[in-house]
């Protein structure tokens, strides 16, 4: 929105990355027609989140990158390309993923599994290669990547076939490094001060911290809330519901479809803003994590108040990652120390832990859902519509404001 309205402050971001010739990747959920005409006049001519068959065919139209997606957490390969089926030219489209996790890395593979995706969608096997390597090399404007030529480096992968993707050598920089999926090459151990450095910087809690306050000592009050439309994507909405009150507090005890959420700010400020989400997925607990977009403070939803408090605890303790809690027992703990982002263990180790992780998540309640892991990251993600969380409150994401808890 700031791109469309000329926001003062973005378009100055914006001028600084042009005049130094650097990638801006855009996301517009869900933009077409005048919108979308307006953000490509504003600068971001690519598109990290298109989402549906008719976002996608408005946008290779009008000459936009986009980024054909399939991760952990969103799947975006099929609806993609039954939109852009019938266009003559793919020169814009390109292959990428974000979120993907270890165990899925390990298993399925990385851009080779989401060239693979399109492959069995429909897409022609030449088109989808050319689209994950020479398009997105030239979406992110290096002109020698992408590509078997004279002048570009020699990165390359060997497959066996055009259909199944199966990697059996990769050669980087001219030198080959990996064959029949094993490293050949050594990568050498660095070791650098950030891995154990806690930035976790949270002020002590309480359970009164995680208990909403209502303007009642009993009663029933209205209250806007998150609700989630359904537990396969990010896109949520606000409602106005009927909450009780008992002793003065919000009392969700009746409605397993609710649960609170907190995002604390972890940067050294007291922030803590509370409120309630619908369709989240939990009927029991507390699950918390770091790894919460874009901002990355801790973020929370839980039914138990005391849950939450052991939750935000063990996250300040390990330096940042995620934790599930019910019934006053820490289900598990996946430790990323790196900011509270990344774990320094290796990927099959890695592998083992967050396959703990989504089985206790699974324990709360999330059972519906492919990946039980990410679906908290979508919750504090004020560029996807319509209404995210932050430290300060609830967003209206659209009309970048605040909405009150309280109708």
């Amino acid at each position: 929105l700031d791109v469309i309205n000329g926001d003062e402050r973005m378009h100055a971001i914006i001028d600084a990355a042009k005049q130094r010739n650097l990638y801006l990747q855009g996301h517009a959920p869900f933009l077409s027609g005048r919108k979308l005409s307006a953000y490509l006049c504003g600068g971001p001519n690519t598109c990290h989140e298109t989402r549906d068959s008719f976002e996608a065919k408005d946008k290779l139209r009008r000459g936009m990158f986009i980024d054909m997606r399939d991760s952990s957490m969103c799947k975006n390969v099929p609806e993609v390309l039954a939109g852009i089926k019938d266009c003559r030219y793919l020169d814009h489209l390109c292959i990428c993923t974000d979120d993907r996790e270890s165990d899925d890395i390990l298993n399925d593979g990385h851009i080779n599994d989401v060239v693979r995706i399109a492959i069995k969608n429909g897409m022609h096997p030449i088109d989808a290669i050319r689209s994950a390597t020479y398009n997105s090399a030239r979406e992110i404007k290096m002109q020698n990547l992408g590509a078997i030529a004279p002048g570009f480096v020699a990165d390359m992968v060997v497959i066996d076939n055009l259909t199944d993707i199966n990697v059996e050598k990769v050669i980087f920089e001219g030198k080959l490094v990996s064959e029949n999926g094993k490293l050949i090459s050594e990568i050498e151990d660095q070791y650098h001060e950030i891995e154990n450095f806690n930035s976790i910087n949270i002020k002590d809690l309480s359970i009164d911290d995680f208990k909403i306050k209502a303007l009642i000592e009993n009663g029933v009050v209205d209250v806007n809330c998150i609700k989630y439309e359904d537990m396969q994507n990010s896109l949520t909405n606000t409602i106005q519901i009927k909450v009780n009150v008992v002793n003065g507090y919000l009392d969700i005890s009746n409605d397993k479809t609710l649960a609170f959420v907190a995002v604390v700010n972890r940067y050294d400020k007291d922030n803590i803003a509370l409120a309630i989400v619908k369709n989240f997925g939990i009927n029991k607990g507390c699950i918390a994590s770091t790894v919460s977009h874009d901002s990355h403070n801790l973020t929370m939803v839980y039914q138990n108040v005391n849950d939450a408090l052991i939750c935000a605890n063990e996250i300040k303790l390990i330096g940042g990652g995620m934790v599930s809690c019910s019934d006053g027992k820490v289900l598990h703990t996946l430790k990323l120390k790196v900011a509270g982002l990344m774990s320094t263990l290796c990927a099959e180790d890695l592998k083992q832990d967050v396959i703990a992780m989504k089985n206790a998540n699974r324990e709360l309640g999330l059972v519906e859902i492919e990946n039980p892991l990410l679906r908290i990251a979508t919750l504090a993600l004020p560029v996807i519509p319509n209404v995210k969380m932050s430290d300060i409150g609830m967003i209206d994401v659209n009309n970048k404001k605040i909405i009150k808890l309280f109708v």
